[in-house]
């Protein structure tokens, strides 16, 4: 036996990760050092001229590597306890239970979920779970202390039932970030119809969305966040084949270990994932820029001062630099010129050797100049009915359709908007003003026209039931009638709604007489009908009657009607 038996071999310099490169470890080079002294103290002879012993000397050499192994693993359980104390754990636990943990954006796992060691500080915590409203909130980690936490989720309610009304409803949902339950909307839309072209176009949008959320994560090396994000996928498209094959590359990706060397490169390498963590929030956040905090320009300036030839910098800025570029174009083709020209200005400012750049400047200008010619008549007519007063009738020729036609050109148009919303009030105040002045028909019109806004109008300040009720007590209610006077009769007709009573005689008779229905005093008198109006008193028998039964039942139908337009009206 040797000295150099009790040496450990040099670790090869060959690992599964070709990103971590092995370097010799400070107990194997104290071992070398070792080694080398060894062979030499194994040659020189003691003062007497003799050899020392080999087997005395493979005794003190065993010894003293055996010391140097222990004072290495103690001091590395002194250090790793040490490190320790700065973490604490996090039990977090659900209801209903099975919901997605994550933790700055990081899945973690499913809840009842036990994190051991969590460095202390402040986290973004968020938990969601398919048909529930996701929860997020701040979470504070104490150094070496445990922390639990128990959360509710809130069960989704959006339960329509007609067509439009579930395209509303995956819409709100979609805009929530509920993308799972948005998509299991428009899956029961095409249960009804294959062909529903909402329900393809939102599906396709979510499964796009999860593809390059997946991508984002693969490029960052942040493999379970690729994982749950493409399975996203797959519950969104089952069949879809570039989420099934990057699925099955990925799965070998989490069966690769991870090795790390000394604790320097291990902190730096810590602090480049977390630095790419936090880029990847601010990107999905649409925080591009300053002076917001957090915002992903300066943190990929902080990544590349540490890291220069690290390639998620520039992929993140030509990755936001083409979402400006496509969110400006959007912008343009919905006329959303405001919000384009912002965009436009960020491009110039942060990408300002652009190729886009001249290009989205003069298709700006030429959609504005566009849109000025077309929309200008439309507001003159709008600002002309506006003066006329006609502000939801009649049909095609009113404030509310003029404005609605420059808003289809331009969607942001300030002044349109404005005239929008307030023809729809000055048009209920109109209705009333009509109802003063006895122009009933008028009146009728205006609420007619209002309630068939309302069903195609989302966000409508009337209420349908309303506008209806509004409508019932304009509607005269007529009946044939006998009026007594003091010395014999004469006949005619009776109308009324729940604002006015009117006796219309037949023939040359002068009885006739018109008034509120406010001012007068209807009663029913066993087989007569008894209106007091201006001190008078007039009494009416049904016309057209058989039998004096009918009368009865006529004149006590009649007087019921007015009580409750009366109660109506009031």
């Amino acid at each position: 036996e040797k000295p150099e038996d009790h040496i450990p071999e040099e670790q090869s310099d060959e690992t599964n990760d070709p990103r971590i490169p092995w370097e010799l470890s400070g107990e194997e080079s104290q071992l070398e050092v070792h080694h080398e002294t060894t062979e030499a103290t194994v040659v020189k002879e003691n003062p007497r001229g003799s050899t020392t012993n080999p087997k005395t000397k493979r005794i003190v050499v065993a010894y003293f590597i055996g010391a140097t192994l222990l004072f290495s693993a103690i001091l590395g359980w002194l250090v790793l306890r040490s490190g320790n104390s700065l973490n604490g754990s996090l039990e977090i636990q659900s209801d209903p239970e099975a919901a997605q943990v994550f933790i700055n954006g990081e899945p973690k796992g499913q809840t009842r979920l036990h994190i051991g060691a969590l460095a202390a500080g402040n986290y973004d915590l968020r938990v969601e779970k398919e048909g529930y409203a996701p929860l997020t909130q701040k979470l504070t980690i104490e150094k070496g202390a445990p922390n639990w936490l128990s959360v509710r989720l809130e069960k989704l309610n959006i339960q329509p039932s007609k067509q439009e009304d579930l395209q509303e409803a995956a819409k709100i949902l979609f805009d929530r970030g509920n993308l799972l339950e948005a998509n299991r909307t428009c899956d029961t839309l095409l249960e009804r119809d294959t062909r529903n072209r909402f329900a393809l176009k939102l599906k396709d949008k979510i499964r796009k969305y999860y593809l390059q959320q997946s991508r984002s994560a693969m490029l960052k090396g942040r493999w379970e966040e690729a994982r749950v994000t493409l399975e996203n996928t797959l519950k969104v498209s089952p069949r879809d084949p570039e989420a099934s094959r990057q699925l099955k590359v990925l799965k070998t990706k989490l069966r690769t270990p991870v090795v790390a060397t000394d604790s320097s490169e291990v902190q730096l390498r810590n602090k480049i994932q977390e630095i790419h963590r936090q880029i990847s929030v601010a990107v999905n956040s649409a925080n591009y820029f300053p002076p917001n905090e957090g915002n992903a320009l300066d943190l990929i300036n902080q990544l590349i001062a540490l890291a220069p030839s690290d390639p998620l910098g520039k992929e993140t800025l030509e990755q936001i630099h083409q979402d400006l570029v496509a969110q400006a174009q959007r912008k343009i083709q919905t006329k959303d010129f405001e919000s384009a020209r912002a965009l436009v200005r960020q491009i110039q400012v942060y990408f300002p050797e652009s190729v886009e750049l001249q290009n989205l400047r003069d298709t700006l200008k030429a959609e504005e100049s566009k849109q000025l010619e077309t929309r200008s008549p439309w507001m003159q007519k709008a600002e002309l009915a506006a003066v006329a007063g006609r502000y939801v009738t009649p049909p095609n020729d009113n404030v509310y359709t003029y404005s609605n036609r420059v808003l289809a050109i331009d969607p942001q148009n300030q002044k349109a908007l404005s005239f929008k919303k307030e023809s729809l009030s000055r048009a209920s105040a109109q209705a009333k003003e009509y109802i003063n002045e006895a122009k009933f028909d008028e009146a009728r019109e205006i609420y007619s026209s209002l309630l068939q806004l309302s069903t195609y109008e989302s966000r409508f300040p009337f209420v349908a039931s309303e506008l209806k009720a509004e409508m019932e007590k304009l509607e005269f209610n007529a009946y044939p009638v006998v009026h007594d006077h003091s010395i014999g009769s004469c006949t005619g007709r009776v109308r009324f709604n729940a604002y006015v009573f009117t006796f219309v005689p037949s023939g040359n008779s002068k009885d006739g007489f018109s008034g509120r229905l406010s001012e007068m005093i209807v009663a029913e008198s066993s087989d007569k009908l008894k209106v007091q109006f201006k001190n008078k008193t007039f009494r009416f028998e049904a016309g057209l009657v058989k039998s004096k039964e009918e009368n009865r039942e006529k004149i006590k139908t009649i007087y019921q009607q007015i009580r409750a337009l009366a109660a109506k009206a009031k």
